[in-house]
């Protein structure tokens, strides 16, 4: 007899510090985009169909950035910083780790945020890492306000 659980459809979801609804097919979380639009609805039921129609295995990982609908830096930055803001709490308090988090992620954000999260390779990595040595940003150097 077939597991029950085999035969249910993962749920369109919204994690609670996150905007961007997600889905978890085989143990991977599956970004669909902001919560409640039309278009994460037509993403949810594109992935869905393509996971049920591969055996309820996931396609190769490139098909799915591939999208129409790919997360651009900037989105994906703005989630980090949501999730990193209550979970980098101790005794109710945040902790300095946000703050380092948010320094860490402003090159980055300023230089691809408009970049899709697909397109973003080691050149661009190398130029971040580039851009927050010019801007002596090391673990015991805050940076000016910007």
């Amino acid at each position: 007899m077939p597991d029950r659980r085999s035969a249910r459809i993962p749920k369109y979801r919204l994690p609670k510090p996150f905007s961007l609804v997600v889905v978890r097919l085989n143990g991977r979380d599956i970004y669909l985009g902001q919560h409640g639009t039309e278009e994460s609805r037509q993403r949810y039921e594109q992935v869905i169909a393509e996971w049920l129609s591969n055996h309820r295995q996931l396609a190769e990982r490139r098909e799915l950035l591939d999208s129409p609908r790919a997360l651009s830096v900037g989105e994906l930055v703005i989630a980090y910083l949501e999730h990193a803001e209550s979970y980098y709490v101790k005794n109710g308090h945040p902790t300095g780790e946000f703050e380092n988090i948010k320094d860490a992620v402003r090159q980055l954000s300023r230089l691809y945020g408009k970049m899709l999260v697909a397109d973003f390779g080691l050149p661009e990595l190398k130029a971040v890492r580039r851009a927050m040595i010019q801007a002596r940003l090391c673990r015991n150097v805050r940076p000016p306000d910007l």
